[in-house]
């Protein structure tokens, strides 16, 4: 082998090296998996019966050739602002051309006002068996509130809806019912500002609970030296809301805990009250006396606030949504920030993100029930969300899991950070409120959830005392029969009820601890004084015994005439200088002390 090949050679090795240890001294903080789960069916039940083999309500006027046979108008409601948003001209022209081609001439119907004014048209027509449209878009905390006005999808096809994401899917199951179909997916998701990370020695984000937390307090510990007082750990929606109950299914979740759960046998349980959820809520209190969760965000933040102190540099965690990406890009921070999946303590390694989005249903009273779930069924197609996509963009992601291997999807989705926006959700665990086992009381629950956490956080009740009173509240709700829990809920002992310790500005602190050293100054000052004056008396009464009485005599007068003297010049402070002859006089006499 030739001089030349052999350098060659080395030369390959070398860099073969440098590569490796590249690309093995990047940690890869979870495996990229897709958000999937069992495939969603109504198994042991069927189309014709529910699970406990009862008749499925209204399989038998079901047409199960409906997606042949469906023709003639449909109506979809629209919720105002999906109506009014910038993308709505596109998509109802898609809509209306999928019609056409399907012999379904599609319209809208647009409800003014908010989609609380949404709802309670629907309900209201629903009372009174009655309504024009055939089709609506259910937000994911409203599913058991309207779902007694909505067809069940599984009496048309079991196998409706088995292609979604199984978890995602869930979401619209009440009372073995499907009565919705999987449209939009939005989750929980964490932003962080990468600036302060890389500043700070942290080159990648948080994986769990514990390097949050460290990561946080490390930062925010160097910040306030700073007097970057107002700067937080974690960022979120903390007011009593909606919001609110998902941000406490994630926590609960990055625990491996659920607020429902479903024994066995298919009963409903509470599973709030457990050591793991209230060690949980130790840590969170701990976080609010630390200052990584500022105290005053506790029962008044929102999503909006959040963001906007994200935005302003103010917070280095926020917990948001991805239907909130776009507006963070369009804000445009003036730092370096990064997406990663919310930090959890799953065995797994992945992230955790709250469900929320949105169904299409048939209504119940539809005038065309045939084309209603013909057309609802498209509107949640895997066709149909990936054209959506790719005219949205980020604003919407889809409930398929392969679209996150999607080549053309992701290249929408772009990156954040240099990392793939596909990448950084296919890590996230999806854990859904348990609205569809609620059913029509999940608000009931929710607003239950809201108040006994704001008062944990707030300091209001102990800890374990308020999740049990939670855990007895949601019985109540659901009727549900007492817990037969018999193990204490054990929680760290160090921690029993909250405070919301206010952060103490470093400037106060300096200052005191300044004045104490100028008052210990002085005070140092004033005995080397009183000590200088003790010993030049103890001189002078030496020269007094040495000289006899005729001294002492004289050093009385002197010190007489020494004390007008000091009188006179304290007098004189403050008047000005002295005159010539007064400044001689007093030359003159203190040329007479003699020691």
């Amino acid at each position: 082998m030739s001089l030349a090949a052999k350098r060659n050679g080395w030369l390959a090795t070398l860099i073969w090296c440098a590569l490796a240890l590249t690309v093995f001294a990047t940690p890869v903080r979870r495996t990229a998996i897709t958000t999937t789960s069992r495939p969603l069916r109504p198994t042991p039940g069927n189309r014709t019966h529910y699970s406990d083999g009862t008749l499925r309500l209204g399989s038998l006027e079901v047409d199960t050739n409906y997606t042949r046979v469906a023709s003639g108008n449909v109506t979809l409601l629209m919720p105002w602002d999906r109506a009014t948003n910038a993308y709505a001209p596109t998509l109802k022209s898609v809509q209306q051309a999928w019609g056409a081609s399907n012999n379904i001439s599609v319209t809208w119907r647009l409800v003014g006002g908010s989609y609380d004014d949404y709802v309670n048209t629907i309900l209201d027509a629903c009372e009174k068996d009655e309504g024009a449209w055939d089709v609506v878009w259910i937000r994911a905390d409203m599913v058991g509130k309207m779902s007694h006005c909505l067809k069940d999808i599984w009496a048309w096809n079991e196998a409706a809806a088995v292609e979604h994401g199984g978890v995602v899917a869930r979401g619209a199951v009440v009372d073995d019912r499907l009565v919705g179909l999987p449209a939009e997916l939005s989750f929980g998701i964490m932003l962080y500002n990468d600036d302060l990370l890389e500043q700070y020695g942290f080159p990648y984000p948080p994986g769990n609970l514990d390097e949050l937390e460290s990561m946080a307090t490390a930062i925010l510990k160097a910040e306030r030296t700073l007097e970057r007082y107002w700067m937080c750990g974690w960022a979120g929606p903390l007011s009593a809301s909606e919001n609110l109950t998902t941000v406490v299914s994630e926590w609960i979740g990055s625990v491996s805990g659920a607020i429902l759960t479903e024994t066995s046998s298919g009963a409903l349980d509470v599973s709030v009250a457990t050591s793991p959820v209230a060690n949980l809520f130790v840590r969170l209190v701990q976080w609010i006396s630390q200052g990584v969760i500022c105290s005053e965000d506790v029962g008044s933040a929102t999503p909006d606030s959040s963001l906007q102190k994200f935005i302003d540099g103010k917070t280095i965690f926020l917990r948001t949504s991805t239907d909130m990406l776009k507006r963070i890009i369009d804000a445009k921070p003036g730092f370096n920030w990064g997406v990663a999946p919310l930090p959890s303590n799953l065995e797994s390694g992945l992230g955790i993100g709250g469900l929320d989005g949105w169904y299409v249903g048939a209504y119940k009273y539809a005038p065309n029930p045939e084309a209603a779930v013909k057309t609802a069924e498209w509107l949640s197609s895997a066709g149909y969300q990936r054209d959506k996509i790719l005219t949205v963009g980020m604003g919407m992601v889809g409930t398929y899991p392969e679209f996150l291997l999607d080549r053309q999807v992701c290249n929408v989705y772009g990156s954040v950070g240099g990392v793939s926006l596909c990448l950084t959700l296919s890590q996230v665990f999806l854990v859904r409120r348990p609205v569809g086992l609620a059913g029509p009381l999940w608000h009931n629950v929710s607003a239950a959830i809201q108040e006994r956490v704001l008062q944990i956080l707030e300091g209001d009740t102990y800890i374990v005392t308020g999740l049990q009173a939670l855990d007895q509240k949601i019985r109540g709700i659901l009727d549900l029969p007492p817990s037969n829990s018999t193990g204490p809920i054990i929680a760290d002992p160090t921690v029993t009820k909250p405070g919301k310790a206010a952060i103490r500005k470093v400037g106060t602190q300096l200052s005191g601890l300044f004045l104490v050293v100028c008052i210990t100054a002085v005070v140092v000052l004033l005995l080397r004084r009183k000590q200088r004056h003790d010993m030049e008396l103890e001189e002078k009464m030496k020269a007094e015994a040495e000289r006899g009485p005729e001294a002492r005599v004289e050093m009385q007068a002197t010190s007489i005439d020494d004390e007008e003297e000091r009188k006179k010049a304290r007098k004189l402070k403050g008047k000005g200088r002295a005159t010539d002859e007064e400044e001689q006089g007093l030359i003159d006499k203190s040329e007479k002390i003699e020691i």
